[in-house]
């Protein structure tokens, strides 16, 4: 376990928030031998999530847990019905609106997450993970789609979820302000990468 997922599991531990302590043995366990596109371990990415919303003051045990195991139903063979059985049905739905299920619209994905702003909450999180980090990973084609994406889905809906949710309305405010600054630096290195080919 790295720094991050051993200070999340203390802080679980602290606090008595059980789901969030399994969810950071079990993503050890489901991400094991998965890489990022950078050739980093890919568990480090759904711990860093936790660990920013932990940061922002988020101590629900169903979003932080949801948090960690946000990527387990795309990523791996993990299934909802295990997920009920292990966590409760609260997690599984926080998780059932992160994952993207085929044939479903971007659209439709982003409008069945904004109904519960703790979905919005993990995903802003995720978000500003990816977003810092794709400089390492992403094409610059890549970079310019996930930058639309979240101009277009993610940050009109933090901005609305903060105007409408006073406990987590820091936590957007920060993140948007976070996404935004990287998207500024993300738009110059695409627009030079362009000037110079």
């Amino acid at each position: 376990m790295n720094s991050k997922a051993v200070f999340i599991y203390g802080f679980a531990k602290g606090l008595n928030l059980p789901y969030t302590m399994r969810a950071v043995n079990l993503a050890h366990i489901l991400h094991k031998d998965q890489k990022r596109k950078d050739g980093v371990d890919y568990v480090e990415h759904v711990i860093a999530t936790g660990h920013l919303l932990i940061a922002h003051g988020v101590k629900n045990d169903a979003v932080l847990a949801a948090s960690i195991l946000h990527d387990a139903i795309e990523d791996t063979d993990y299934t909802y019905e295990k997920m009920d059985e292990e966590f409760n049905s609260d997690v599984t739905n926080l998780v059932r609106l992160l994952s993207k299920e085929d044939g479903v619209s971007i659209e439709l994905y982003f409008k069945k997450m904004s109904e519960d702003v703790r979905a919005l909450a993990v995903k802003a999180a995720d978000r500003t993970h990816n977003i810092s980090d794709m400089a390492n990973a992403f094409s610059i084609e890549k970079m310019e789609e996930y930058v639309e994406e979240t101009e277009k889905y993610i940050l009109p809906q933090m901005k609305i979820a903060r105007k409408m949710n006073i406990e987590y309305g820091d936590l957007f405010v920060a993140l948007s302000a976070h996404i935004n600054a990287v998207i500024l630096v993300v738009k110059k290195l695409i627009k030079l990468s362009r000037e110079n080919n």
